[in-house]
């Protein structure tokens, strides 16, 4: 983006796991489309850096696919205790209410 004027810092991840790509193929091949998942890193006017994602679950449901939905929601999961983990805060999106 610096050619083109921008003086941002920036990086793009694509962040995946195979297994749960797979289970989701098997329903919908177009499932691909948003898997793996994407993810910017970035900083915004101050020095904090910024992670920036698509919510999964909306990504997958979509589909209209229970199955694939609820991998969606099994990535939500993931990165929400990911994000935990890194002491980062986690947006009450990510939150899900117990399956049962």
């Amino acid at each position: 983006m610096r050619a083109a004027g921008g003086d941002c810092c920036a990086s793009s991840y694509l962040i995946g796991n195979c297994e749960l790509a797979e289970q989701m193929y098997r329903h919908d091949a177009a499932a691909m489309l948003h898997a793996p998942l994407r993810f910017v890193v970035h900083q915004q006017q101050t020095p904090t850096a910024m992670l920036s994602f698509d919510l999964p679950s909306a990504q997958f449901a979509c589909f209209g696919d229970q199955s694939i939905t609820a991998v969606g929601q099994t990535l939500d999961e993931k990165l929400a205790a990911l994000l935990k983990h890194l002491g980062a805060s986690v947006p009450r999106e990510l939150r899900h209410p117990p399956q049962g």
